[in-house]
């Protein structure tokens, strides 16, 4: 009975000899593998403040320049000019929408003569475009420089018979835009 334990016990030993070593080994490569990842993730983050340090500073050095608000008005010295820009702006607009231009006037309210100018320029224009065109439209008129708001807008569907996508239809559009010019000080 003494000499079986021996061979149990060196079998034993002998795993343990292995074992215990390539337990070592194994655990070395996993905190290798792990002390790599955190140094590729603490690059990352370096990466990642240098450049919100850039973005700051570059905030830095507009916030000591003035503001140069100009953007916000149409173009032109005078109400015609400005107009004509308001125009060209919600014709390209509604070419954007993939709409048709019916017509642009200036809308039907009159101001009166004496009345100060306050560099307010509206303008009137009517055209068939689909509902999500439509929307694109205003997103895009009202999100643009210079600065432009709607005042109205009647919008019908119009009937082809049943040939329209019931989905999307197709809208007679009638919108009146704002815009401003900048008035002499």
């Amino acid at each position: 009975m003494s000499a079986e334990p021996r061979p149990l016990r060196r079998v034993v030993t002998g795993a343990l000899a292995i074992a215990l070593p390539l337990g070592a080994l194994a655990f070395a490569v996993v905190s290798l593998l792990q002390a790599s990842e955190t140094s590729v993730l603490a690059d990352r983050q370096e990466a990642t403040v240098a450049a919100l340090e850039a973005r700051v500073a570059r905030l830095h050095e507009r916030a000591g320049q003035t503001l140069d608000a100009s953007a916000i008005y149409l173009t032109g010295d005078g109400a015609e000019i400005a107009r004509a820009e308001l125009q060209k702006l919600l014709v390209e607009a509604v070419g954007d929408a993939d709409g048709r231009l019916i017509e642009t006037q200036e809308p039907g309210d009159v101001r009166d003569a004496d009345a100060p100018d306050d560099g307010r320029v509206e303008l009137r224009v009517t055209f068939d475009v689909t509902n999500d065109g439509l929307l694109n439209l205003l997103y895009g008129l009202e999100t643009r420089l210079p600065l432009l708001t709607v005042e109205r807008i009647e919008a019908r569907r119009l009937d082809a018979n049943g040939e329209t996508d019931a989905e999307d239809p197709t809208l007679r559009v009638s919108l009146v835009a704002r815009g401003y010019r900048k008035t002499p000080s």
